[in-house]
């Protein structure tokens, strides 16, 4: 009998994140090789020791990660076909597909820079106003809270510092 882990490294399970991994860095390389794990963080925006911890089975994708990869290559992973679909058509990702979708984008924000931006705060606002609206006016304030604290975490991990700004804001009105 196999020894349980030379089955599990011989008899990979296709949802397995390391293999999802893979298969993205193979699709989005070129002439049959795949793009590095650096050059996949820097096209995600996931910091390359997460690339590798979930290459090495240490770490799974999280939602964060997920939407990182939805949002700069336009794909999402199919559970039942086993590969990474496009977003906008629910098809196979190739390559090809993926340069028009950037393509696309750059070409959209040529046109008009702040369209996309404008419309996502529309719809952030929109969201926030229903769902506030919903709750009782305790669970309101602490959705409230908890949106504005996800908003000031996710500032930190940028680099920007809200409170620097606002008073560089409320000197500029002076």
């Amino acid at each position: 009998m196999a020894s349980p882990l030379i089955s599990r490294v011989s008899d990979p399970k296709p949802d397995d994140p390391a293999i999802q991994l893979r298969a993205l860095r193979f699709t989005l390389g070129r002439n049959f090789k795949p793009i590095t794990g650096d050059q996949l963080a820097a096209l995600i925006h996931i910091p390359p020791v997460a690339i590798r911890a979930v290459e090495n089975g240490r770490r799974k994708f999280n939602d964060d990660d997920r939407f990182n990869i939805e949002w700069f290559v336009g794909a999402v992973w199919d559970e039942k076909s086993h590969q990474w679909m496009t977003t906008w058509d629910q098809t196979p990702l190739t390559r090809e597909k993926y340069d028009s979708y950037i393509g696309d984008k750059l070409r959209d924000r040529e046109r008009n820079p702040n369209r996309e931006r404008e419309a996502m705060r529309a719809e952030y606002h929109r969201l926030v106003d229903l769902y506030l609206d919903e709750l009782d006016p305790p669970i309101a304030d602490l959705g409230l809270a908890k949106l504005t604290r996800d908003l000031r975490r996710n500032a930190k991990q940028d680099d920007v510092d809200l409170e620097a700004l606002a008073e560089k804001k409320r000197k500029a009105r002076k």
